[in-house]
């Protein structure tokens, strides 16, 4: 998930949050999300693991001009709306 300026975990419980991107539960792997026309200003990006096996993960953040075209992406499905919540949250 990626978020445009702050967001507690209640307010990610909630799914409250401004949320620019997300990725929701699918087999396909790894996953490629992008989002165009993004303005200037703090963001933040939210891993999480809601299955029963850990996982690992690997992040690249990239900031392109216009003339660098999007990745395609599937709509964001409405599971995610009403999905599980994080018990805790850890920042590095």
């Amino acid at each position: 998930y990626a978020v445009q300026g702050a967001c507690s975990l209640d307010q990610f419980n909630a799914r409250s949050c401004n949320f620019l991107i997300r990725s929701e539960p699918s087999t396909i792997k790894p996953r490629k999300l992008s989002a165009p026309n993004v303005a200037p200003g703090a963001y933040s990006l939210f891993l999480a693991n809601f299955a029963d096996q850990d996982e690992s993960v690997a992040t690249q953040v990239i900031s392109s001009s216009a003339s660098c075209a999007p990745l395609s992406s599937a709509p964001i499905s409405g599971q995610g709306m009403a999905g599980p919540s994080v018990l805790r949250m850890i920042q590095r």
